[in-house]
């Protein structure tokens, strides 16, 4: 939308004012230039940061969308910040007590189900043409199933 131009103001006759008015004039101009000049400053700064808001909008919306960007480069370094850790603690001096230390190691995940669980065994045996090929007989377990009956749970170990 344009906007119409200002029309000038007609200007007031000045001719038989004295000086000391003039200057009062004068004074009143430049205070309603600098208040100009000030709205139009903050005016062009809301613009420069409707203008980065926008820039900003289509480089997200239009920009590429892999996740290459440099802050995330060191998002998945687990293994060297496992390393970098380690070697810190390394640096520790031997007067810190083993209570205010954090444990040097990890507990270990728990394969497999609790051993007080009931557990059914479930043997597959191979057939005559499965065992021709064989050289030996094995036994291994191959899986552990978690079968919920009603509020009873049991282990199926297929060997």
């Amino acid at each position: 939308m344009k906007l119409k131009p200002e029309t000038p103001l007609k200007a007031p006759d000045i001719s038989d004012l004295s000086a000391a008015e003039l200057l009062l004039v004068v004074e009143g101009l430049h205070q309603e230039l600098a208040a100009k000049n000030a709205a139009a400053q903050q005016r062009n700064q809301y613009i420069h940061i409707l203008e980065e808001l926008l820039r900003w909008k289509r480089v997200q919306q239009f920009g590429a969308s892999s996740e290459k960007s440099a802050h995330q480069i060191h998002l998945f370094d687990e293994a060297e910040l496992e390393v970098e850790i380690d070697a810190l603690r390394d640096q520790l001096p031997d007067d810190v007590k083993e209570e205010d230390a954090p444990p040097a190691s990890r507990k270990r995940r728990q394969r497999g189900f609790s051993d007080t669980l009931l557990r059914e065994r479930i043997e597959l045996t191979l057939s005559d043409e499965d065992k021709a090929g064989a050289s030996k007989t094995f036994f291994t377990k191959v899986k552990e199933e978690l079968q919920f009956i009603s509020a009873q749970l049991k282990v199926l170990e297929y060997w």
